[in-house]
């Protein structure tokens, strides 16, 4: 990225650490990132945009990032501190045609082994998904969000993984932005 990202000042509740109250605001961001997303036609959502606070092992259970399935929830995760994590990514086949998807406790194991809060995602059973592909996620990444997937840390060096997934606006309607047009506004400058 052209312009440095400053990594805000987050403190480490057990609510952040379970994915509740872990918003992130375009307020709580440096002036020069924000005016550079906006100067490629981009902003941040307020609303959607937060920071995910992982540990060496963890792993995310299978997921979408929104409630609805055609709802757009592009991302730009800046990312810190990651040694080996993976994304993958999965189609949703379900063993039990009659099976519907429940929004349910995201089951990703915590230090004191309390499960997170549940949240408007959508979870999908791991017997329900095939995958389709896996890529290493250390470094700054834009993805597509409402597509199935999950995260898997490796040992990280034995420190936390730190992620500020900011989701992506329309600067001009602040509506949610597609992944395709994401990609070709920040294909310019990155």
């Amino acid at each position: 990225m052209p312009v440095e990202f400053v990594e805000p000042s987050i403190a480490l509740t057990p609510d952040v650490l379970r994915f509740r109250n872990n918003k992130v605001t375009s307020s709580m961001i440096n002036d020069e990132f924000n005016d550079w997303l906006r100067s490629v036609g981009l902003m941040i959502d307020d609303e959607w945009s937060r920071y995910f606070h992982s540990f060496p092992h963890q792993r995310y259970g299978i997921h979408a990032d929104s409630k609805i399935s055609y709802l757009p929830r592009t991302k730009l995760n800046i990312i810190f501190d990651s040694y080996g994590s993976e994304m993958v990514w999965y189609k949703y086949e379900p063993k039990n045609k009659k099976r519907n998807i429940i929004l349910m406790e995201h089951s990703a194991p915590i230090p004191n082994g309390e499960k997170l809060n549940p949240a408007i995602i959508r979870n999908y059973s791991n017997d329900d998904c095939q995958e389709i592909f896996r890529t290493k996620v250390d470094t700054h990444c834009l993805i597509d969000g409402a597509r199935i997937h999950t995260l898997i840390n490796s040992d990280n060096r034995g420190v936390s993984r730190r992620c500020y997934s900011l989701t992506l606006l329309n600067v001009v309607d602040k509506t949610p932005i597609t992944f395709d047009m994401a990609k070709q506004l920040l294909s310019s400058v990155c």
